[in-house]
């Protein structure tokens, strides 16, 4: 599903987001989001699907361990842009900007060491003869420290719930608090098209992380929230996605927005005009005489060039 939402937007994402300076926060998230996710279900596929991959233990170990980092990166990826939105909503002040700097680092930091000693802890290899007759280049084992991996999956699992829950109700109780006292482009982005964006991939978040801490395996309530975060899993770069498209296509109201121009560079929306059809002239540095003027019906009335109108129509010839 995510793929094809990519395929399907890749020309959306060469007219407006191509253009933009390399360095502009908006494109380094967009596209930091958009293909670290492609190169995490390539990983996801090859480590888990029947693909006939012929690999050793050392090769499923280090497999691993690039599934389990570039899938968090892209998740991290995306959950910026949303720490961005939390920051708009805030009013994007230096103060906040600086506490969700911190709390995004820091979780960020924590789970990936935490993410890499997990994976460690574990055990991936190649699997039966059976397995590989199947197409299966790698297996998951039963970790030989069970009690020490179970330690370290509880802990990252109780940092991402308490991460998701913080920002779930700094999101939500900041849009509904504060959005009024507030109006730069990316809060009329939020508010115009994409709070349920913004809601939904909040929502998600933090079911996915509730899943790890309070259900037990095979329980009913195991089975719901695991669909609520492989939704989530998928979803949510898309709510990114779109967010960030709908920052971009505000016309113009983003010039005057200190915010929004750190995100992204405005466009210009003007039209260019053919030199020959110009009333300029570049050469003599006066303006060209306006044609002549003749009435052909009712309706408006264009005296000249500057946008004069009236009750009735007039030719330019």
């Amino acid at each position: 599903m995510l793929l094809y939402y990519y395929m399907t937007t890749f020309s959306e994402e060469v007219d407006l987001i191509w253009p933009q300076p390399r360095w502009k926060l908006g494109k380094l998230l967009y596209l930091g989001s958009r293909y670290f996710n492609v190169v995490s279900i390539g990983l996801n596929i090859a480590g888990t699907l029947p693909t006939n991959l012929k690999l050793t233990d050392q090769g499923c170990t280090v497999l691993s361990l690039l599934r389990m980092q570039i899938g968090s990166l892209a998740l991290h990826f995306t959950k910026a842009v949303f720490y961005l939105c939390t920051y708009a909503l805030l009013g994007g002040t230096q103060r906040y900007l600086r506490i969700l700097i911190f709390a995004f680092l820091v979780q960020f930091i924590a789970l990936q060491i935490l993410n890499w000693y997990i994976n460690l802890a574990g055990s991936v290899g190649t699997g039966s003869k059976l397995h590989s007759q199947l197409g299966y280049a790698c297996v998951w084992k039963e970790p030989s420290d069970n009690a020490t991996y179970r330690k370290l999956y509880s802990a990252a699992s109780l940092i991402s719930f308490i991460v998701a829950s913080i920002s779930f109700l700094a999101g939500l109780l900041t849009f509904l608090v504060r959005y009024q006292r507030t109006n730069n482009g990316l809060i009329r982005a939020i508010r115009r098209e994409g709070i349920y964006f913004y809601v939904f991939a909040l929502v998600a978040n933090l079911l996915s992380a509730l899943r790890y801490f309070v259900s037990s395996k095979d329980s009913t309530a195991d089975t719901v929230l695991g669909c609520f975060n492989l939704l989530g899993r998928y979803l949510v770069p898309i709510f990114s996605d779109r967010l960030l498209l709908y920052i971009q296509r505000l016309e113009g109201s983003t010039i005057d927005d200190e915010l929004s121009r750190i995100i992204f560079k405005p466009i210009d929306y003007s039209i260019d005009t053919d030199p020959d059809e110009s009333d300029y002239d570049e050469k003599r540095d006066v303006e060209r005489p306006c044609h002549d003027i003749h009435l052909i019906g009712e309706g408006k009335r264009v005296a000249d060039r500057s946008g004069v109108r009236g009750k009735s129509v007039y030719s330019i010839v």
